[in-house]
């Protein structure tokens, strides 16, 4: 009832009621086309009390009634139930806003769903597109650290810990996707933020497998990264680049065998050029 329960607007009538428990219906009945409400106190009314009571009865009958049952309803979709599809909708919506640059973006990341990388990886991969990860910045932001300097990049100390610079500028993710491409066999100039070199590995490939490809390679550098970041961060683990990049092989050839069972790629194959596995 407006901005607080009755318990907290009447507290006198809460605690010498018998009714304190009780469902709404239990306490009234339609009569004439109004609620007539049964109320019962563990005693009499004061004279104090019966003036309250007026003013009781008045912030009931100010709230509408009606002899249907409660519902529960989700007003993000036109038949007012719930789904997956609407509530993934409605949050787009939120954080991209509208108009044709949130439809694109949209459209980009609906293209995160579509790899063969694991549910956690994709879920993690979705809100690092829309910056929603705890990086010590978002940490900054929301209250949870207090000091600038404690927002800075755990692998270099020098520029604050965003989500661009730790995945893509950092001398540590730059080093990291160099030695990803060279894999490829591949040597290009990195677009300097993450929602562009996503969209790059959506775009450039053609096929459907090779893209499906990228994009597994693509989860797994920033899967790999943050991974060895909380290391660091909780665990005081040391960082090995040229670690992190043969864990890069490895989990992403466990991803590709794990979703296509039975692929006849073998594992020199995938190591020494893993495209022609895609393209199988």
């Amino acid at each position: 009832m407006g901005h607080a329960s009755l318990r907290e607007r009447f507290p006198r009538f809460f605690q010498i009621s018998t009714q304190e428990s009780s469902f709404v219906r239990s306490l009234c009945s339609w009569v004439g086309g109004k609620w007539a409400w049964d109320l019962r106190w563990r005693r009499r009314l004061f004279v104090l009390e019966v003036n309250l009571l007026e003013e009781f009865l008045e912030v009931l009958e100010g709230h509408p009634h009606s002899e249907g049952h409660d519902f529960r309803s989700w007003k993000y979709s036109a038949d007012m139930i719930y789904s997956i599809k609407t509530a993934y909708g409605h949050l787009s919506d939120v954080h991209l806003g509208a108009g044709s640059r949130a439809a694109s973006l949209s459209h980009i990341l609906a293209l995160v769903w579509k790899s063969w990388a694991s549910s956690k990886v994709l879920v993690f991969s979705w809100q690092l597109l829309l910056d929603r990860i705890p990086t010590m910045m978002n940490l900054l932001r929301r209250g949870v650290l207090r000091d600038q300097e404690a927002s800075l990049c755990v692998f270099c100390g020098v520029e604050a810990e965003i989500v661009s610079h730790l995945f893509v500028t950092c001398w540590v993710a730059l080093r990291v996707w160099y030695d990803i491409f060279r894999w490829f066999g591949w040597e290009l100039v990195l677009p300097m933020d993450l929602l562009g070199l996503f969209e790059g590995c959506c775009v450039f490939p053609r096929r459907e497998s090779i893209r499906c490809g990228f994009l597994l390679i693509w989860h797994s550098v920033v899967w790999s990264i943050w991974s060895a970041r909380n290391d660091l961060v909780f665990s005081g683990r040391i960082l090995d680049v040229e670690q992190l990049v043969d864990k890069i092989q490895f989990t992403s050839l466990h991803w590709f065998f794990g979703s296509l069972s039975g692929h006849p790629c073998s594992h020199y194959e995938w190591m020494a050029e893993p495209s022609i596995c895609w393209d199988c």
